[in-house]
């Protein structure tokens, strides 16, 4: 009896981490279970033009000094924050990877109106046609 008694003792501590690992939660009295706040779970979601969601216009653009001329279109795939500034910047077609730094050094001074829905603005994801002459 006491053998028993001490395995099923045994089971329980090994099995209420285990259970808390596989994602079922067990209720012990006195306790309470917290939600977890993953950076993942805050990380903000892009929204695609379309429907009620009216595309950000380009307001200002800089100027791209000491590129060289690149005969085919560039196409870049980038959010507009809320406040109209470009960010994850990443190459998708084209250009000259030795240039890419500074041409998207060069978008991330671009400012925008932002995308807008319903009258507010939204963060967007979309994607950039650049060519250099």
């Amino acid at each position: 009896m006491i053998l028993s008694m001490r395995l099923l003792w045994v089971l329980a501590l090994v099995a209420c981490p285990l259970a808390t690992v596989a994602g079922i939660q067990a209720e012990v009295p006195g306790t309470a279970v917290q939600p977890v706040n993953s950076p993942a779970a805050q990380m903000p979601h892009p929204k695609r033009v379309g429907g009620a969601v009216i595309a950000p216009v380009l307001i200002h653009v800089v100027s791209m000094p000491g590129l060289a001329h690149m005969d085919s279109g560039l196409i870049l795939k980038l959010w507009v924050e809320t406040d109209g500034i470009p960010s994850h910047i990443r190459v998708l077609q084209g250009g000259d990877p030795a240039q890419n730094d500074k041409i998207i050094a060069a978008v991330s001074q671009y400012r925008f109106a932002p995308a807008t829905e319903n009258g507010k603005p939204v963060l967007v994801e979309m994607n950039l046609e650049l060519s250099v002459d």
